[in-house]
């Protein structure tokens, strides 16, 4: 597990330790496994068997009593950042975004708005969840005009990459890959390349989000 997650921790808390006999010793306790260092996924009670010999302590087995995954919120704490109304004004169009918490924080719920020259050309909503099954973070993007598009998330860095297809309104397929990534400054960098619309190559786009500030209160 530790080659192939470098940053990967593992903590222990022992509870309980019962001496069977002078050369005999039971350890029970918990243990919790954090993928990338810092955010906790998975709790685990184990059952360790010691054994003296030769004046040394040996162990002779472990195994997992009771594994217990924690929920959806522990995974997606990783996306906290992304939280927050955004706002990306270009020379073509605005783009607009809020990410708030589902009410149980099972998922994040986005939603866009993409106008130009005031005029709203799409809108939609995104489901971001994490899928055990896969351990990685997935997407579901619904537009204004009928379509959809499913998505696999991939840590890069600070950053995720993500690998996504969909169909349209009238069925065209659509596939492509995007990247998002933290900035300082309350910013985030949204990329999108190797885009496709049916056989048709789409342009690749960069958008920088900013962070909107709070709106002030009426003075009472």
């Amino acid at each position: 597990m530790f080659s192939n997650a470098p940053d990967a921790k593992l903590s222990l808390r022992v509870t309980s330790l019962r001496f069977v006999t002078p050369d005999v010793a039971i350890e029970e306790g918990t243990t919790t496994w954090y993928p990338d260092g810092e955010t906790a996924t998975v709790d685990s009670e184990y059952r360790a068997a010691h054994v003296k010999r030769n004046g040394k302590w040996m162990i002779a087995g472990v195994r997992t009593v009771n594994e217990n995954v924690l929920t959806p919120y522990e995974y997606l704490r990783d996306l906290e950042w992304m939280t927050g109304d955004w706002v990306d004004e270009s020379r073509d169009s605005v783009v607009v975004s809020q990410v708030k918490w589902s009410p149980n924080r099972a998922y994040l719920l986005r939603e866009f708005t993409i106008k130009r020259a005031g005029s709203e050309l799409l809108s939609g909503t995104q489901r971001i969840g994490w899928d055990s099954s896969k351990d990685a973070f997935r997407s579901w993007t619904f537009d204004s005009e009928g379509g959809f598009v499913e998505g696999t998330w991939t840590r890069i860095g600070n950053g995720f990459v993500i690998r996504s297809a969909g169909v349209l309104r009238d069925g065209t397929i659509v596939s492509g890959t995007a990247r998002v990534d933290p900035m300082t400054g309350d910013r985030i960098r949204w990329s999108m390349f190797d885009r496709l619309r049916g056989s048709e190559i789409v342009p690749d786009v960069d958008v920088n989000m900013v962070r909107k500030p709070p709106v002030p209160s009426a003075e009472q």
